[in-house]
């Protein structure tokens, strides 16, 4: 395991980033404290000395000319303060400003490329206006506003396969359809009335099927999972991807169960997400893509 120097979480061995507070684990970029680090004044944690931001409160770094005042005095940096019960969006991967909060303190917090509170301007993956974040009942939602490449939730949990489905392994991603047939497969030689083909397997109306969506929207292989257990992976599974650096070695599973279909993780590094279709309540620790965006929840 490997101990997260930031809030002291484990993490697999071979994890880059923390999956509780989203410190940089990367062996570059593992501190202790050393003269290099630097001290976060608002919350105390350390971060590299190359850091700008802190990874655990989103506070901007005091750099070294700010953190020696005229005396040797410091510099204070004063954090806002974020309202009890409310949540804060922490910036884990995308755009090079990873660590950058987001206090979640109004009633609705639209994101988007060009639109909303919430902006990631240079993101080509992300819709002009791309999501809402907003409270309902004392609980936060995050909803997708029609976007193109849609909002991502990190699975927790098993969830049943819908017909239609997205989801993401890696940079891999994937659209499950529950009504598959034999007849969507590319064209084939067929038996003719006088004699049968030989080869092949015996014929299975196939119940899930799986098509790998390319860059662009374009489809790529298409797959059907008809065992119980169907694994996806980097190697030794149903399903590689040995060139996809940021899937594990075997990263997550489709289990069959009757006439249904669940999707889980198998403690991958980077997780599994698949595309929300409705509101979806968040909660304290949730992991989201919006784009290419990866954002941490917390929520006080």
């Amino acid at each position: 395991m490997k101990i997260c120097p930031n809030c002291g979480a484990e993490n697999e061995k071979d994890a880059t980033f923390c999956m509780s507070c989203g410190f940089d684990l990367a062996e570059k970029a593992a501190i202790t404290t050393n003269p290099g680090s630097n001290v976060c004044q608002n919350c105390k944690s350390i971060m590299p000395s190359d850091a700008v931001f802190c990874s655990k409160c989103g506070a901007k770094l005091a750099s070294e000319g700010e953190q020696q005042a005229e005396g040797g005095g410091k510099t204070m940096f004063f954090g806002a303060m974020q309202e009890k019960g409310k949540g804060k969006l922490i910036l884990v991967r995308g755009g090079g400003m990873e660590g950058v909060t987001y206090n979640l303190q109004s009633n609705d917090h639209l994101t988007g490329r060009e639109e909303g509170f919430i902006l990631f301007p240079e993101d080509k993956y992300c819709s002009p206006k791309h999501a809402n974040f907003f409270y309902f009942g004392g609980k936060l939602f995050v909803e997708d506003q029609n976007s193109l490449n849609g909002v991502y939730m990190r699975i927790k949990s098993p969830v049943e396969l819908k017909n239609g489905m997205v989801f993401r392994v890696g940079e891999q991603l994937f659209r499950a359809d529950l009504e598959a047939s034999l007849d969507d497969v590319p064209e084939l030689p067929k038996a003719r009335e006088d004699v049968k083909l030989f080869a092949g397997a015996p014929i299975e109306e196939p119940r899930l099927r799986l098509r790998q969506i390319l860059e662009g929207g374009h489809a790529g292989m298409v797959v059907f999972p008809e065992k119980e257990t169907y694994t996806i992976g980097r190697e030794g599974c149903d399903l590689n991807f040995p060139d996809d650096t940021f899937i594990s070695g075997k990263h997550a599973r489709i289990t069959r169960s009757g006439d249904k279909y669940f999707l889980a993780d198998n403690g991958s590094k980077n997780g599994t997400f698949y595309r929300i279709d409705s509101e979806q309540e968040l909660l304290h620790g949730d992991y989201l893509f919006i784009g290419d965006q990866l954002l941490r929840v917390e929520i006080t």
